[in-house]
């Protein structure tokens, strides 16, 4: 069973919104880490935009990536990320562990998302579970950013 601790409605302006790549809860200790991977962050996206951030890791690589800065350095790169052009009505859902990151608006108008967390209802009961937004990685950090595609060469025609 699950409750919703956290609504938020997350409006970017174009030209920003690029965040440093995170988890959404705190993953410092082992019982963190056990809590976030059962929780859940939910983005509703009501217009066209580019998704949030997301891992194209295994969840045996993920959950290695949390375990050692070793697995983290190597696991984290860009390489290992993608993003997807989304329709309206968009709703990607993803364990509180999940490290992802939002991108830079590119859209000429706001990009609007409805974030909500949920995490297991006993943990709420028993107080563990405040408010998790004014943690987010918002303003002046680094933002974790996509290597650009390379354009595609094409093959020289024959007369």
């Amino acid at each position: 069973k699950l409750a919703l601790v956290d609504m938020a409605l997350l409006v970017t302006e174009p030209g920003f919104g690029a965040q440093p790549l995170h988890a959404d809860l705190p993953l410092g200790t082992p019982a963190d880490r056990e809590f976030a991977a059962r929780s859940y962050s939910a983005l509703f996206f009501p217009d066209y935009c580019e998704s949030t951030i997301l891992p194209r890791l295994s969840a045996i690589e993920h959950d290695r990536a949390l375990e050692s800065e070793d697995d983290q350095r190597r696991l984290l790169r860009p390489h290992n990320f993608f993003t997807l052009r989304l329709r309206p009505g968009a709703l990607i859902i993803f364990r509180g562990d999940v490290f992802h990151a939002a991108p830079r608006n590119t859209l000429s108008k706001p990009r609007i998302a409805l974030y909500a967390l949920f995490v297991p209802a006993e943990d709420v009961e028993r107080g563990r579970m405040r408010s998790v937004l004014s943690t987010f990685p918002f303003g002046d950090q680094k933002p974790f950013e996509l290597p650009r595609p390379k354009p595609l060469r094409r093959k020289p025609r024959r007369a």
